[in-house]
């Protein structure tokens, strides 16, 4: 059923809201504006031998409450849970989260990687000697 649009100008009683309504819209249009900037993309310090593989820098950025990162790592350690890097406080998961990628070392492999808590972005361990390819494009939330 279609409702008629009002032909004369009706005020709205906000008065069992407690707040009028244009103060609710005002604040919506802020948070929806905010959402129209582009994000900052923040480089991440590589740690462990990994360095940046063909030219895609790891970063991140955060936009509302979750947070994106983007790039590829190569040649880093074999290790056990050998760190990438470290994202900083208000940019990490409130419980660590292991996420799966693909890498390349003599052939494409599966490739966990972990996100702790304390921002650690870690690697599993028995990787072959120089990794050649590993992307790390994740979006986790932070709350």
């Amino acid at each position: 059923m279609a409702i008629n649009r009002p032909t004369t100008k009706t005020i709205i009683s906000t008065a069992g809201w407690g707040v009028p309504i244009t103060d609710e819209v005002n604040a919506l249009r802020t948070d929806v504006n905010a959402l129209k900037v582009a994000p900052t993309w923040v480089n991440l310090p590589l740690s462990n031998g990994w360095v940046t593989a063909g030219g895609f820098v790891m970063q991140y950025t955060k936009v509302g409450y979750f947070v994106y990162t983007r790039g590829s790592i190569m040649n880093g350690s074999n290790a056990a849970a050998s760190t990438v890097g470290t994202l900083p406080t208000g940019f990490r998961s409130p419980v660590t989260i292991q996420f799966v990628t693909v890498a390349f070392a003599t052939s494409w492999v599966l490739a966990p990687i972990d996100l702790q808590i304390d921002g650690r972005l870690t690697v599993g361990a028995g990787w072959p000697a120089g990794i050649g390819y590993l992307p790390i494009n994740i979006i986790f939330s932070t709350v």
